[in-house]
């Protein structure tokens, strides 16, 4: 039951719940926990308790609140044994096609998460990791694959020590740090740009390179884009 306004800002929100119980694998061979998604909204602020199965014993579980008011507040807990994203994909493909995210086609990778993150834009407490590896994304034409990251939240910081994918061999990556300071690097080398956009963008030819970093405090966040495009030919 959801509803939509707006607000005295003229922004678009909601208010309301989805509350979805006994999601099965669609396998009648197999027999398996039964999973569930509660999601609670109201207006600027968000409640999710939901506990996925993507087999019979590995499951992943997400406990948290995010409150995007003029005091921004995130309370956030994830714990995921190790499971394939196509098989946690597969699981709820009946949310994702009905969402923003159908243009997804195809997911994959391994998944291992335990981690708990709480703050505000003065300072964040958190603790625990995020790693996938081998992981691909296929979706409207793009194809990202060899995805591997490894995310620290230990000792009230997040520490991205890794978080890179690969286009057509070429590599785009991100790493850096965030606890009431920003600083994260993110590089982009070569990247042929028919193989980033979707189809009907109409991109014969073009390589793009970025060298990106974001800095300063949590809530006043810089910005500084190096972008240079080679040999971009669109089609007519």
């Amino acid at each position: 039951d959801i509803k939509l306004y707006k607000n005295n800002l003229n922004l678009l929100q909601a208010s309301g719940f989805i509350n979805i119980d006994n999601i099965a694998i669609h396998d009648i061979t197999k027999k398996g926990p039964k999973s569930f998604v509660y999601l609670t909204l109201w207006g600027d602020k968000a409640s999710i308790l939901s506990n996925i199965y993507t087999s019979a014993t590995n499951k992943v579980y997400i406990e948290g609140m995010i409150n995007n008011s003029k005091k921004p507040i995130i309370d956030v807990k994830v714990k995921a044994d190790e499971i394939r994203l196509k098989d946690l994909y597969n699981k709820i493909k009946i949310l994702v096609d009905l969402s923003y995210f159908k243009c997804i086609d195809y997911i994959d990778g391994k998944l291992n998460a335990n981690f708990n993150l709480k703050g505000d834009l003065n300072k964040i407490k958190s603790s625990g990791y995020l790693k996938i590896e081998e992981g691909l994304v296929k979706a409207n034409g793009l194809k990202i694959e060899d995805i591997n990251s490894d995310i620290d939240f230990s000792n009230n910081s997040i520490n991205i020590t890794k978080a890179v994918g690969y286009v057509n061999k070429s590599p785009i990556m991100a790493h850096g740090s965030i606890n009431k300071e920003v600083d994260i690097k993110l590089l982009m080398n070569k990247v042929e740009l028919k193989y980033l956009f979707p189809e009907n963008i109409g991109i014969n030819s073009g390589i793009a390179s970025v060298v990106a970093t974001i800095k300063g405090h949590l809530n006043n966040i810089i910005s500084n884009v190096n972008l240079q495009v080679e040999n971009l030919q669109l089609e007519k």
